[in-house]
């Protein structure tokens, strides 16, 4: 009897909610998409190349400022629309490839103002093909400079992004403006 009396004790307290037999035993972590804001300068290259390996151009909101500028003389600059169709055609393009980023360190910050500060990095873009035989670099460049904004006290945003030279440049990939 006594076994029957803990069974209907034990299956109203499932049933009350008290406790979730199929609750994970930690707590999960954010979703890829929270939190994408870059809190330090330093943090700001990995989160854009978050963006390129999620192959999910939507997470660039919280980490551009208005305006931002793409920059590769000898060709024109890209304005943010285009800045946004660029990686939106890079992320969508040969579905089931991977992205691949790598960036150095921010180098030779420079402060052009209290909340602007200009970096220096090496980056690289490549795709990784869906069967993992071929990879190809889209971009790859060495003194790439780097406008970036302090939004709030806990948050960078890139302003601009100048590479050297337009070959190898992501404004390269990128093609025409529009």
């Amino acid at each position: 009897m006594d076994l029957l009396r803990f069974a209907a004790t034990l299956f109203i307290v499932i049933l009350s909610g008290c406790t979730d037999p199929f609750a994970p035993s930690e707590p999960e972590p954010p979703s890829s998409e929270a939190g994408q804001f870059a809190s330090s300068v330093q943090q700001l290259p990995d989160r854009i190349g978050d963006v390129f390996k999620a192959k999910n151009p939507s997470l660039l909101a919280s980490l551009i400022g208005d305006p931002v500028i793409l920059a590769a003389p000898p060709q024109p600059e890209m304005d943010q629309v285009g800045f946004l169709l660029c990686v939106q055609r890079i992320t969508s393009a040969e579905p089931g490839s991977q992205l691949r980023w790598w960036s150095s360190s921010p180098t030779s910050t420079t402060s052009t103002s209290s909340d602007t500060v200009v970096i220096s990095l090496d980056y690289r873009l490549e795709r990784v093909s869906a069967d993992l035989l071929k990879i190809d670099t889209l971009a790859i460049q060495q003194g790439s400079l780097w406008t970036v904004l302090r939004a709030n006290p806990a948050e960078w945003r890139l302003l601009r992004w100048s590479d050297p030279s337009a070959g190898s440049s992501l404004r390269q990939v990128c093609g025409s403006s529009r």
